[in-house]
C-alpha cells in the first residue's frame, strides 16, 4: 500500500446573513437533481453525448449539481448535543469535469467535487 500527500486549500467566508439564507442562497446557485433520476437517465443514456445532456440537464449555470448532502446540525440534535446547531455539509461537482480529470490522474476525480460546510 502506497500512502501520498495530497496538499489542498480551505477557505472560509464569513457572512453576516442568516443560516438558513445563506442555504437557500446556495441551493439556489446549485443544480440539485432528484439522485435516483439522474442516476436512471445517466445508465440510460447509450452514448457519451446523451450523457452530457443528462448532465447538462442536472447542472446550474456556473455548472455545479448537489451530489449528497450531510445534515451535521439534525444528526447531533438527535444525539442531544445543542439542538440550535445549524450544520450542513454540501458535496458538489460536476460529472463531466469529473471524468476529464481522471483521464490525467486516475484519482483526481475523487477530488473534484467541492466540500461546503455552512455552519
Amino acid at each position: 500500500m502506497q500512502t501520498r500527500q495530497v496538499n489542498m486549500q480551505r477557505w472560509s467566508i464569513t457572512s453576516p446573513k442568516p443560516f438558513d439564507v445563506v442555504v437557500a442562497s446556495v441551493e439556489e446557485a446549485i443544480g440539485r437533481p432528484n439522485m435516483i433520476e439522474f442516476i436512471a437517465n445517466m445508465t440510460a443514456a447509450t452514448s457519451y453525448e446523451e450523457m452530457q445532456k443528462v448532465i447538462h440537464d442536472s447542472v446550474s449555470e456556473i455548472g455545479l449539481m448537489e451530489f449528497m448532502r450531510l445534515d451535521h446540525g439534525a444528526v447531533l440534535a438527535k444525539a442531544g448535543v445543542d439542538g440550535n446547531l445549524k450544520s450542513v455539509r454540501l458535496i458538489m461537482g460536476n460529472p463531466l469535469i469529473m471524468q476529464s480529470m481522471t483521464r490525467l490522474v486516475p484519482d483526481a476525480g475523487s477530488y473534484a467535487p467541492v466540500t461546503v460546510l455552512i455552519d
